[in-house]
């Protein structure tokens, strides 16, 4: 392959990069989704509910006050509820609410919504043809950074 069809194909990636960005950000805000920084939060309880706010800032490599900061706005919304851990009264848990929940559903049944809407240009062989293409850049991408 010659260079300026790496060169297009990069720049190619990177336009799809930032359209995929966009439509994600579209349906999440669309049904009144949280900022992303807060989705973040709501992502690794969805994962283990119940964190304790020390072990959820460490998960996320961000501050302790950055976390309270965040915490109050999903508080605040109605999003997370924080309760003082039953075993040790200095611990506060932090755990999604039901609405954070059914949030979360609808977001995931948007984006699957707006997957296929952004695949129906091509044919389902077009589709196969480009799994296989994608696939065998993630493995020959993959052992190259590892």
């Amino acid at each position: 392959m010659n260079n300026d069809n790496s060169e297009i194909l990069s720049a190619l990636f990177r336009q799809c990069i930032s359209l995929i960005s966009r439509g994600r950000q579209k349906v999440h805000q669309s049904l009144g989704g949280v900022p992303e920084g807060q989705g973040r939060i709501l992502r690794e309880l969805l994962q283990t509910d119940g964190m304790s706010q020390k072990e959820l800032a460490q998960k996320l490599q961000i501050r302790q006050p950055s976390l309270t900061e965040l915490l109050l706005k999903l508080e605040s919304g109605g999003y997370i509820e924080r309760r003082q851990n039953k075993n040790d009264k200095r611990i506060t848990n932090v755990f999604i609410t039901d609405k954070s929940s059914e949030q979360r559903k609808q977001i995931g049944i948007a984006r699957q919504k707006m997957s296929h809407d952004m695949f129906h240009a091509l044919t389902d062989e077009e589709q196969v043809a480009l799994i296989n293409l994608l696939n065998k850049l993630v493995t020959a991408w993959t052992e190259e950074l590892d």
